[in-house]
């Protein structure tokens, strides 16, 4: 997901990005997120 936010970060026009939160917890066993989800916006 952070490589995702990275891409749509440097592609123009770029708005949107899915992001799955039911997934995070399962994915933090393997990797660090990147972002912070405040809601539907990720940072």
């Amino acid at each position: 997901a952070a490589a995702m936010l990275h891409v749509c970060a440097s592609i123009p026009n770029a708005e949107m990005a899915e992001i799955y939160p039911e997934y995070i917890q399962h994915g933090e066993k393997f990797a660090l997120t990147a972002f912070l989800l405040e809601g539907e916006y990720a940072h």
